[in-house]
């Protein structure tokens, strides 16, 4: 059982982590979850995604944003800060 277990170990320590993957379309919702089942509707939500995720300490190798084909509409303009930067983070 005890190799078993330091085996488990020695893959989960191999394994690198998976990259999170957000999608973006026209016909997305506020409420959803962002996968491609379940779109968001913008990409302010995407980046409020990205940036929870990163404030909860999940470390990930990066995230990518899929925006799909369609016209997008928005009362507000959607701001990147230094925040939302990948860089030095790994």
């Amino acid at each position: 059982m005890k190799s078993l277990r330091n085996a488990v170990s020695l893959l989960l320590f191999v394994l690198p982590a998976t990259a999170v993957e957000f999608h973006v379309s026209p016909g997305g919702a506020a409420g959803n979850t962002g996968t491609e089942a379940a779109p968001f509707s913008t990409i302010a939500q995407a980046r409020d995604a990205i940036r929870a995720l990163k404030q909860s300490g999940t470390s990930t190798p990066g995230a990518t944003v899929l925006v799909h084909g369609g016209d997008y509409w928005s009362d507000e303009s959607t701001a990147f800060t230094a925040e939302d930067s990948g860089a030095g983070d790994g």
